[in-house]
């Protein structure tokens, strides 16, 4: 599947990657005054005189910070189909992400972008991947790739142009680079055909084809769909087991029964009365997906669920705008900024007013990530929140702590760390939360939070007052809300038990694709 001299190359890559660091900073000038020279011709940079840029300072001085919407009529432009708005580069893809609304992002990704950031951070990430991970690449044909669905069903946008997820696009093909075919292209059940509409369908098409075959890895980048398996099967056991036992897909002849599994199968859940992954595919090695944020605390579950033998290995950081760090895959589990494609800069969330560059990151501080990128994105406020927890040769090794928004009046990485530590403190069995923020300044906040047991009241009091003493200390904005306009502590609200998984199934149905629905660790009200 994998060109051998494109192998050696990526690991080369990685391999560069790491020696580099010494040198990101400067690394980092230079993307800057290449994107600037790149794009002086283009309406923006007339806009913004990119030709009298000279420095970071006059860089910071002449544009502002921006957010998604700043870029609305710009991009309109450009589905329009005028050249030259926000970069000289010709457009690849329309890429498609979840917005704030229940509206998908238009995201123009330009040729340029592709080629100078998402290829070589893929094959960084790939390179680091199978250094440390050699079999994974042996068995590559033998993953069962969730995010990727080339064949599901393409939106049309105004212009005629098709709007594609990433996990839709097909770079390998487009790019003649074995290396981009990511594992589990090819297979049949990555070959779902288009006529299965419904993404939960899709699902059980790529669940079903699989389920006779040895299978290896899972890849599921979003660590949500990773969590869901376990769930879906549950209610999909009588349906999988009887259309293995009757060679049928959806009661449809589909190939040879297979009555001895179905056999071992029904077994298995009739003791348990579930049906996990590794029951499945007891050959599993590796799972590929985040481990920050909310997952940290349900893929705890993840022995149990993918067996003793799984190594659960991180995926990239990153959004469809810009990419922000890759894995070590290092005994601290360190996930180090992608110095080398796009130019960072960070808002202190600590003080809003405050833009600082790599070089200026502290130490367990957290920071919203800002990009200058090759599609048109400057200054742009991606909305990833990170915390600094390490540094190789000044670069940053970064945590994600959730999603940035000036609005909030809390920062998420407050919220996790709160969760953190009474999790630490009263050992209550966490399995996925969500701070309910109100609009109003008058209201409380509410933590819905799932557990793996019943706790008494008593407890949930002493629990609320801790938050409450947290976030006092920790947030000035919280302790003023608290003091002066008569917001009320923290109130808990134990959730029924498989609530966000019954809420990922609605998000599902009412058409998000699987990869953007998202875990939340605060959300307004």
């Amino acid at each position: 599947m994998f060109d051998k001299e494109v192998l050696i190359k990526a690991k080369e890559k990685a391999v560069l990657f790491i020696e580099n660091t010494h040198k990101a900073e400067d690394i980092q000038k230079e993307i800057l005054s290449k994107i600037l020279q790149e794009n002086v011709n283009t309406w923006i940079g007339r806009k913004y005189n990119f030709s009298n840029i000279k420095s970071y300072e006059d860089f910071r001085g002449a544009l502002p910070l921006t957010v998604f919407s700043d870029y609305d009529s710009s991009i309109a432009r450009i589905l329009g189909e005028e050249k030259a708005v926000l970069y000289a580069s010709e457009n690849y893809q329309f890429v498609s992400s979840s917005g704030t609304t229940n509206n998908p992002k238009i995201i123009p990704m330009s040729m340029d972008y592709a080629k100078q950031v998402f290829i070589p951070f893929y094959i960084t990430y790939f390179g680091q991947l199978v250094t440390h991970f050699p079999d994974f690449l042996k068995n590559a044909s033998k993953t069962v790739n969730f995010k990727l669905d080339p064949n599901r069903a393409l939106t049309k946008l105004k212009n005629g142009a098709n709007h594609k997820g990433l996990s839709q696009i097909n770079f390998g093909d487009d790019f003649k680079e074995s290396v981009l075919f990511e594992p589990g292209s090819g297979t049949k059940w990555t070959d779902i055909p288009t006529e299965v509409e419904e993404d939960l369908e899709r699902m059980y098409y790529r669940i079903r084809v699989s389920s006779e075959y040895e299978i290896n890895a899972l890849v599921g980048i979003n660590p949500a769909v990773i969590h869901i398996l376990k769930f879906l099967l549950k209610v999909w056991a009588d349906r999988l087991i009887n259309d293995i036992r009757n060679g049928t897909l959806n009661g449809e002849d589909f190939n040879t029964p297979n009555p001895a599994l179905a056999e071992r199968l029904s077994s298995l859940y009739s003791k348990s009365k579930e049906l996990l992954p590794i029951d499945l595919w007891p050959d599993l090695r590796y799972v590929i997906c985040w481990k920050e944020g909310v997952s940290q605390f349900y893929l705890k579950e993840s022995r149990k669920v993918f067996g003793e033998k799984v190594k659960l290995m991180s995926a990239p950081l990153g959004s469809s705008e810009a990419p922000v760090a890759i894995p070590l895959f290092d005994e601290e589990d360190q996930n180090l900024l992608v110095y080398d494609t796009v130019f960072y800069e960070f808002i202190d969330v600590l003080n809003d007013q405050n833009v600082v560059l790599l070089g200026d990151l502290q130490l367990d501080r957290s920071y919203a990530v800002v990009v200058t990128q090759q599609s048109g994105f400057y200054r742009y406020i991606t909305g990833d929140l990170v915390t600094v927890k390490g540094f190789v040769n000044g670069v940053p090794t970064v945590e994600y702590a959730g999603r940035y928004s000036p609005e909030k009046f809390i920062s998420d990485d407050v919220f996790l760390a709160a969760i953190k530590e009474i999790n630490g403190l009263f050992d209550i069995g966490i399995v996925n939360f969500t701070f309910q923020c109100p609009a109003e300044k008058d209201q409380n906040i509410t933590l819905l939070i799932e557990l793996e047991d019943e706790i008494h009241q008593e407890l949930i009091r002493k629990i609320e007052k801790n938050i409450d003493d947290f976030l006092m200390k920790k947030s000035d904005r919280y302790c003023e809300l608290r003091q002066n306009h008569g917001m009320s502590s923290v109130r808990i609200e134990v959730a029924e038990r498989n609530a966000f998984f019954r809420n990922w199934i609605s998000e599902v149905e009412k058409g998000k694709r699987p990869p953007q629905v998202k875990d939340k660790i605060s959300e307004f009200i």
